[in-house]
């Protein structure tokens, strides 16, 4: 498994729009919008199980419907030996 991020506030220079390779992913949130991102991750697990080589990603932000702009989005991707995902 592997884990990539952005930072907030510089999406758009050019040398970051490359996912950055993280060592570890810290989540915030209350108990709900923590149980809401793990039943986000089965969601996706799920569709990745079922479409294996045709699964591109899938957004948490297109999933929860009280997702708000403030929120980290989470993104899920089949793993790819390679390159990060752009997505």
């Amino acid at each position: 498994m592997k884990a990539y991020g952005r930072e907030v506030g510089r999406e758009e220079e050019e040398e970051l729009r490359k996912p950055l390779v993280l060592r570890e992913v810290a989540l915030t949130g209350t108990p709900t919008q923590l149980r809401v991102v793990a039943e986000f991750l089965e969601y996706a697990a799920d569709l990745l199980e079922r479409h294996g080589d045709d699964f591109g990603h899938e957004h948490l932000h297109f999933w929860w419907k009280d997702w708000q702009e403030s929120f980290a989005d989470i993104i899920v991707v089949k793993p790819v030996e390679s390159a990060p995902p752009n997505s």
